[in-house]
């Protein structure tokens, strides 16, 4: 009994070791987030949309972590502010596996009549696409997740909002 009490006044806090962890991770995820975004706007690459959907959900993940569950209310408007550029971009995404789908299936077919039916069904797709993707662009351009990503965040524990490791001010969110 003694020795666990002895423990537990010379062991440091665990959560404050982690702490740093998890702004680090806020840090990678947030300017991972900010440059998919740029590049979902600028260029036709499935791969970027895949990306920022993976990459928004992990660092909304890391925003409830880090907020133990009780958001602040610029916590809560970049987790709302994530789901939307979710949602703007699923269709998008949903084109391009259906697309990617049906190159494969087109790849196995042996017979040109066949192949020129989906081919027409591909078409379509590429179409549907090309909608999806006018839609969530400007829907994103809408968004103001790139100015509450760029903006400083305040320490979750109401300290003064510097990391443990530097001196630079942590990552913080707002809305304008």
């Amino acid at each position: 009994m003694a020795a666990d009490a002895a423990y537990r006044q010379t062991s440091p806090d665990p959560r404050a070791e982690e702490q740093p962890n998890f702004q680090e991770a806020l840090r990678v995820r947030l300017h991972k987030c900010i440059l998919l975004l740029g590049r979902v706007l600028r260029k036709d690459d499935p791969n970027a949309v895949h990306d920022l959907r993976v990459w928004s959900r992990r660092l909304q993940q890391t925003i409830v972590v880090l907020f133990c569950g009780r958001l602040s209310p610029e916590a809560r408007i970049m987790v709302k502010e994530l789901r939307r550029v979710r949602r703007s971009v699923g269709p998008w995404r949903d084109c391009d596996v259906q697309i990617d789908m049906l190159e494969r299936k087109a790849r196995r077919i042996s017979n040109p009549e066949e192949r020129q039916a989906w081919d027409k069904v591909r078409a379509f797709a590429l179409r549907k696409r090309k909608r999806q993707m006018d839609r969530a662009r400007r829907k994103l351009a809408k968004c103001t997740l790139s100015t509450a990503l760029s903006a400083p965040m305040p320490s979750s524990s109401g300290q003064s909002g510097t990391s443990a490791r530097t001196s630079n001010p942590a990552p913080r969110f707002s809305h304008p």
